[in-house]
Protein backbone atom coordinates (compact mmCIF):
# COMPACT_ATOMS: atom_id res chain seq x y z
CA UNK A 1 0.00 0.00 0.00
CA UNK A 2 1.16 3.36 -1.04
CA UNK A 3 1.25 6.42 1.39
CA UNK A 4 -0.70 9.67 0.20
CA UNK A 5 1.20 12.48 -1.18
CA UNK A 6 -0.45 14.49 2.02
CA UNK A 7 1.35 12.68 4.48
CA UNK A 8 3.50 14.38 6.52
CA UNK A 9 6.65 13.28 5.32
CA UNK A 10 6.04 14.38 2.20
CA UNK A 11 4.79 17.61 2.94
CA UNK A 12 7.88 20.29 2.41
CA UNK A 13 8.53 22.51 5.70
CA UNK A 14 11.53 24.13 5.07
CA UNK A 15 11.23 26.32 8.38
CA UNK A 16 11.84 23.01 10.02
CA UNK A 17 14.62 22.28 7.65
CA UNK A 18 16.46 25.57 8.39
CA UNK A 19 15.75 24.66 12.52
CA UNK A 20 17.55 21.43 11.77
CA UNK A 21 20.25 22.33 9.78
CA UNK A 22 20.65 25.03 12.75
CA UNK A 23 20.55 22.89 15.06
CA UNK A 24 22.86 20.43 13.17
CA UNK A 25 25.54 23.23 11.95
CA UNK A 26 25.59 26.19 13.58
CA UNK A 27 24.64 25.83 16.83
CA UNK A 28 27.70 23.38 17.70
CA UNK A 29 29.93 26.15 16.17
CA UNK A 30 28.79 28.82 18.43
CA UNK A 31 29.31 26.40 21.38
CA UNK A 32 32.86 25.87 20.24
CA UNK A 33 33.30 29.33 19.83
CA UNK A 34 32.81 29.93 23.67
CA UNK A 35 34.77 27.07 24.60
CA UNK A 36 37.47 28.36 22.74
CA UNK A 37 37.40 32.10 23.93
CA UNK A 38 37.11 30.51 27.36
CA UNK A 39 39.92 28.35 26.43
CA UNK A 40 42.16 31.55 25.28
CA UNK A 41 41.22 33.58 28.27
CA UNK A 42 41.98 30.77 30.84
CA UNK A 43 45.42 30.28 29.51
CA UNK A 44 46.08 34.77 29.25
CA UNK A 45 44.76 34.45 33.04
CA UNK A 46 47.15 31.60 33.49
CA UNK A 47 50.18 33.13 31.89
CA UNK A 48 49.85 36.24 33.94
CA UNK A 49 49.80 34.57 37.31
CA UNK A 50 52.65 32.29 36.45
CA UNK A 51 54.59 35.69 35.55
CA UNK A 52 53.59 37.95 38.87
CA UNK A 53 54.41 34.80 40.82
CA UNK A 54 57.61 34.04 39.52
CA UNK A 55 58.84 35.97 42.11
CA UNK A 56 57.35 34.20 45.23
CA UNK A 57 58.57 30.63 43.70
CA UNK A 58 62.28 31.62 43.39
CA UNK A 59 61.96 33.42 46.94
CA UNK A 60 60.46 29.84 48.00
CA UNK A 61 63.15 28.01 46.49
CA UNK A 62 65.76 30.20 48.28
CA UNK A 63 63.68 29.97 51.32
CA UNK A 64 63.52 25.94 51.16
CA UNK A 65 67.78 25.83 50.40
CA UNK A 66 68.53 28.30 53.49
CA UNK A 67 66.49 25.73 55.59
CA UNK A 68 68.28 22.64 54.00
CA UNK A 69 71.35 23.50 54.66
CA UNK A 70 72.69 24.73 51.01
CA UNK A 71 74.21 27.78 49.29
CA UNK A 72 72.45 29.48 46.23
CA UNK A 73 74.70 28.22 43.46
CA UNK A 74 76.09 31.40 42.59
CA UNK A 75 77.72 32.10 46.16
CA UNK A 76 78.79 28.15 46.23
CA UNK A 77 80.37 28.47 42.72
CA UNK A 78 82.36 31.90 44.95
CA UNK A 79 83.28 30.28 47.46
CA UNK A 80 84.44 27.21 45.94
CA UNK A 81 86.41 29.75 43.35
CA UNK A 82 88.45 30.88 46.41
CA UNK A 83 88.79 27.39 47.71
CA UNK A 84 86.52 28.40 50.89
CA UNK A 85 84.85 26.40 53.37
CA UNK A 86 81.56 24.83 52.55
CA UNK A 87 79.81 24.90 55.87
CA UNK A 88 76.83 26.34 56.33
CA UNK A 89 75.56 27.55 59.61
CA UNK A 90 72.09 26.42 59.85
CA UNK A 91 70.58 29.02 62.20
CA UNK A 92 67.25 28.96 59.78
CA UNK A 93 66.99 25.75 60.25
CA UNK A 94 66.19 25.76 63.99
CA UNK A 95 64.00 29.12 63.40
CA UNK A 96 61.62 26.78 60.55
CA UNK A 97 60.81 24.24 63.12
CA UNK A 98 60.19 26.54 65.92
CA UNK A 99 57.42 28.27 63.48
CA UNK A 100 56.09 24.82 62.40
CA UNK A 101 55.66 23.99 66.02
CA UNK A 102 53.86 27.43 66.74
CA UNK A 103 52.00 26.85 63.83
CA UNK A 104 51.01 23.35 64.23
CA UNK A 105 49.85 24.36 68.02
CA UNK A 106 47.64 27.01 66.88
CA UNK A 107 45.85 24.85 64.13
CA UNK A 108 45.91 21.87 66.36
CA UNK A 109 42.99 23.50 68.10
CA UNK A 110 44.14 21.52 71.78
CA UNK A 111 41.34 22.79 73.96
CA UNK A 112 43.13 21.16 76.69
CA UNK A 113 43.98 23.19 79.40
CA UNK A 114 47.16 21.79 81.32
CA UNK A 115 45.31 23.18 84.76
CA UNK A 116 41.68 22.57 85.70
CA UNK A 117 39.37 24.75 87.75
CA UNK A 118 35.94 23.12 89.44
CA UNK A 119 33.87 24.66 91.76
CA UNK A 120 33.03 23.05 94.98
CA UNK A 121 29.53 22.00 95.58
CA UNK A 122 28.92 23.30 99.30
CA UNK A 123 31.35 26.98 99.85
CA UNK A 124 33.72 26.42 102.84
CA UNK A 125 33.21 29.80 104.62
CA UNK A 126 34.30 30.73 108.43
CA UNK A 127 31.75 30.97 111.02
CA UNK A 128 31.87 34.38 111.16
CA UNK A 129 31.40 35.12 107.70
CA UNK A 130 28.52 32.97 107.78
CA UNK A 131 27.21 34.80 111.33
CA UNK A 132 27.48 38.42 109.03
CA UNK A 133 25.60 36.85 105.91
CA UNK A 134 23.06 36.02 108.55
Amino acid sequence: MALPINTPSNIPDPAGDLAMLHEAIVKPKEENQVTKKLARHIAKVWEINEKDNKPNRLEMVRLQRRVRGEYEPQKLAAIRSFKGSEAFIRSSENKARAAESWIKDIYRGDTDLPWSLEPTAIPDLPDETIEQLK
